[in-house]
């Protein structure tokens, strides 16, 4: 589904925002180490993976683990944060039921703020088939995320959304289990040309909007909606209680395709996917069509879940 130029760049915005640390264009690494630290110095090839486990009872948040970095000796602007981290829990398993909370703070000699934060709800493997990291994209507050001489606090919560109580592992410290923050400078390259008069282009870097195939494609849609949703204001879509419902259908379809992913895209995850969007794209209709939700932002929605829905379709018919 093609959306119109300017949707397009919307669109882009809140990716370069909230997915700007792409691994390729990491300016900085924080890893996860003993002790609590948090260190630009990656696990040695011979380092053993460090385990914290913690019991997470159901329908609670627990704080897994919190890192602190060393004074940083300047200032420290990014223009985008992820998290990479590996986590694990029991043979039961979290099928679409975690949800991941993974924040950066900015620590003072007067206290301590937020900088950078992001949530998902997903699946967490036990510990034996754990092969790929949960990866949370994280919102800046601000691009100054610590001056010389503060330090870098990140913390990983879990909650649990399941039918019981769940154990679930933190790992890092080793190559294969190298959990870390990513960080990117400013993603907008900008180029200005002086005559008579002043000419500005802006480059946005190419999204998986424009590079994934498949389910990945899907799930790219998806935290798209998720990110326009949670970045627009109340007043665009309809007031707070039309967009808890439209952030409630897409962090569900969501949970859904990332099982898909992590473990088996079965049709019956599919078509429950399916229809979290269907139900999404009502919901964006209908506030449409009473005036309550603002055209563009509703047509950057739905032109999203459209493609999305077409998706699912698509890996539905060929299975």
């Amino acid at each position: 589904m093609h959306t119109s130029s300017r949707a397009r760049i919307v669109l882009q915005l809140v990716f370069s925002w909230a997915f700007a640390a792409a691994t390729a264009n990491a300016q900085d690494l924080l890893y996860l180490r003993a002790g609590g630290t948090l260190t630009d110095d990656a696990p040695a090839p011979t380092a053993s993976t460090i385990a914290l486990s913690t019991r997470v009872p159901v329908g609670e948040d627990v704080l897994l683990g919190t890192f602190a970095s060393a004074p940083v000796t300047s200032d420290v602007m990014i223009g985008g944060a992820r998290a990479v981290v590996y986590l694990a829990t029991g043979r039961p398993g979290m099928d679409g039921c975690a949800k991941v909370t993974m924040s950066l703070s900015r620590l003072t000699g007067t206290g301590q703020s937020v900088v950078a934060s992001g949530a998902v709800v997903t699946s967490i493997q036990p510990r034996r088939r754990t092969t790929d990291p949960i990866i949370v994209p994280m919102m800046l507050a601000t691009p100054l995320v610590a001056a010389s001489g503060d330090r870098l606090v990140f913390q990983v919560r879990v909650g649990n959304e399941c039918g019981g109580e769940r154990t679930v592992v933190l790992l890092y410290a080793s190559v294969g289990r190298a959990s870390r923050i990513e960080l990117v400078a400013p993603g907008v390259t900008t180029t200005t040309v002086t005559t008579t008069t002043t000419v500005t282009t802006t480059t946005v870097p190419p999204t998986c909007l424009e590079t994934a195939t498949g389910l990945p494609a899907v799930r790219c849609r998806l935290e798209a909606m998720d990110a326009l949703v949670r970045a627009t204001s109340p007043a665009s879509l309809g007031g707070p209680r039309l967009q808890g419902r439209l952030e409630h259908r897409v962090v569900r379809g969501l949970a859904l395709v990332r099982a898909a992913e992590l473990i088996e895209p079965t049709p019956r995850r599919l078509r429950r996917a399916a229809r979290q969007v269907v139900r999404f794209m009502a919901l964006v209709e209908r506030g449409q069509g009473n005036g309550r939700v603002a055209t563009e932002v509703g047509g950057s929605l739905l032109g999203l879940a459209r493609g999305a829905n077409g998706g699912l379709q698509s890996l539905l018919a060929a299975r």
